[in-house]
């Protein structure tokens, strides 16, 4: 029997600021409804989603989400900044980062710009 240690990881979506669609007429026309996508490819259970938060620029979500890690693995976590429509959703930009950087057991607030 071989043992798989692993690490468990988890993240808060705080907030986003200034949320856009990109031009001041589609702001216009239709505030963004944000909402955040977290994806990590290596791990079970890998993508996770903030709520959307109806017509909000300023959106402050305070949710954890939680994954488990193969510390063998180069883990990285993807973050999508999407806007939800009737329709079909709006990627409005994306950001990642490598989880390596980070050291076991120590919390840290990592901001992210995220852009198209």
């Amino acid at each position: 029997v071989e043992h798989q240690y692993t690490h468990k990881f988890k993240v808060t979506v705080v907030r986003a600021e200034k949320v856009t669609k990109g031009s001041t007429l589609g702001d216009f026309l239709d505030t963004p409804d944000p909402y955040v996508e977290l994806f990590i490819p290596t791990t079970p259970e890998s993508r996770k989603r903030t709520r959307h938060i109806d017509n909000d620029v300023n959106p402050i979500w305070n949710e954890t989400f939680e994954f488990i890690l193969d510390p063998n693995q180069e883990n990285t976590l993807e973050l999508t900044l999407m806007d939800a429509n009737y329709v079909m959703d709006e990627t409005l930009g994306t950001a990642s980062f490598s989880i390596a950087k980070l050291k076991v057991g120590q919390p840290e607030v990592v901001p992210f710009l995220i852009g198209k």
